[in-house]
């Protein structure tokens, strides 16, 4: 069965087909007991650029392994749905092996129970790593003590890899100024969550802190909002990315400045230093 690839994004690959594996997955208790064939197809992309010049493995990734780990996990678990066995595949690999910037996992059931005869039947997933930027600020108790609490947690979070963080930079509170000054940070880092389960471990680190939201912009122990997610334009009742606010506030645009300028905007179609040049301009007209 054909697997289909991102032709608006192409990218090298590292392609494993076809791979005939026993297991007990299924909705129905007979196939969990009894067991059954499945077939495993997997696209691993990544950078091949260097493993193509110097014709070594460790720029590379090893298909014999890679494929031996898709199988453990497998064989070893049992699920329900195949959906559920292929996005934990995904999830495995994409944390096991660095490199791999994204992949598509495809699980077929040649002898699924259904009454009708077919020539391929199963699941398809893709799954890739998200860049996020998140803006990090305190202004109640130890203000360092809380961004630096926050960092942590986020490092030792399974899902989330390659935490970069700005230096803190005391600010000036915005919109309710009766409060004491913000210490504020932007945090880069590299995640297989979704930006809405981001979001529900952000919340779970400020209600961890004491946060509270009794007054619009006012005091808090911990306030992290997620602002940049890939080049995604998310609008949900929980969730709006980019951030609506972050192109108005200094204490966004120069931290984030610091680590990545040229991080974009893709409603404002411009880098944050485009957006931090124009936030300058502005203020000093005003």
């Amino acid at each position: 069965m054909e697997m289909i690839t991102d032709q608006t994004n192409p990218k090298d690959c590292i392609v494993i087909q076809g791979v005939v594996f026993f297991a007990n997955h299924g909705v129905f208790a007979q196939e969990r007991d009894l067991g059954q064939k499945f077939i495993l197809s997997m696209k691993l992309y990544l950078d091949l650029s260097q493993a193509a010049q110097t014709d070594d493995l460790n720029y590379s990734v090893h298909y014999g392994e890679v494929t031996q780990k898709a199988l453990y996990e497998l064989t070893h678990h049992t699920f329900s749905l195949l959906e559920t066995a292929a996005s934990h595949v995904c999830d495995v690999i994409l944390l096991t092996y660095p490199q791999v910037d994204a992949l598509e996992v495809l699980i077929e059931k040649p002898g699924a129970p259904v009454s009708f005869s077919y020539e391929h039947l199963g699941v398809r997933l893709f799954r890739k790593r998200h860049r996020a930027y998140l803006s990090i600020g305190s202004n109640i108790g130890d203000k360092k003590a809380h961004l630096d609490d926050a960092v942590q947690q986020l490092k030792r979070c399974e899902k989330i890899t390659n935490v970069c963080v700005s230096d803190y930079l005391v600010t000036k509170p915005v919109g309710y100024e009766q409060q004491d000054d913000f210490l504020n940070a932007i945090i880069q880092l590299d995640t297989i969550l979704s930006a809405e389960k981001l979001l529900d471990i952000l919340q779970e680190l400020e209600a961890k802190h004491g946060r509270t939201r009794q007054i619009h912009w006012g005091p808090r122990t911990l306030d992290l909002d997620l602002i940049l997610y890939d080049e995604q334009i998310i609008h949900t009742p929980r969730l709006i990315v980019p951030h609506p606010q972050m192109h108005v506030r200094g204490f966004v645009l120069e931290p984030l400045c610091q680590i990545a300028p040229y991080a974009y905007h893709p409603i404002f179609k411009q880098t944050a230093s485009q957006l931090l040049q124009n936030l300058e301009k502005q203020n000093q007209k005003d």
